[in-house]
């Protein structure tokens, strides 16, 4: 089984910063993350067949202080629907904690960029996804993407929203699925 934190205790760590339980000592509390199973089997083979699949891409990202695992039991549930899912962990400040491309570890920071500065990354991010991972699904699994659709909770339906108008035409979002969006974030 895929633990429920891709990265472990750095993950459960960032969580407990970011709500104050390791500056007072209460890191422990959310420790047990670490080592949790999410229940899902990362990189699963997709179908039973050899025949050439077209299923729908769910690309989803996180909200406000939280990270690409926030999401895992309703992108499990996704799954078990048949549609690819795959979690962004943005690299703007936003994110409880997360590992840069360069292996450096980068913490929660509200303050590294301002709020469009993060909005605008966050939904950078998200077009990246929305362009790569099709045509990486088709050469690894012999799927071809039916549609695709940005996802998001709190702060991260407003950058699937920006994504999606930002989107050019020759780029394919399909539709939105948003949880309890945090439509006026960013935009100040």
């Amino acid at each position: 089984m895929a633990p429920y934190c891709t990265d472990g205790r750095q993950t459960s760590n960032g969580m407990a910063r970011m709500v104050g339980f390791r500056q007072v000592g209460l890191d422990f509390l959310l420790a047990h993350l670490a080592n949790a199973s999410s229940g899902c089997i990362q990189d699963a083979p997709i179908g039973n067949s050899s025949e050439k699949k077209d299923l729908p891409l769910l690309i989803y990202s996180h909200g406000y202080g939280g990270n690409m695992d926030m999401a895992t039991y309703f992108l499990r549930t996704m799954a078990s629907k048949g549609m690819i899912v795959a979690a962004v962990e943005h690299t703007d400040g936003t994110a409880s904690s997360t590992v840069l491309p360069d292996g450096r570890e980068r913490k929660f920071n509200e303050y590294l960029m301002t709020g469009r500065q993060q909005l605008t990354r966050r939904a950078s991010e998200l077009l990246e996804a929305v362009d790569y991972l099709p045509k990486k699904l088709e050469q690894e699994y012999s799927t071809t993407i039916s549609s695709c659709f940005l996802g998001g909770h709190s702060y991260g339906a407003p950058s699937a929203v920006m994504a999606a108008n930002g989107a050019s035409e020759n780029v394919n979002v399909d539709g939105l699925i948003l949880h309890d969006p945090a439509l006026g974030m960013g935009y100040g």
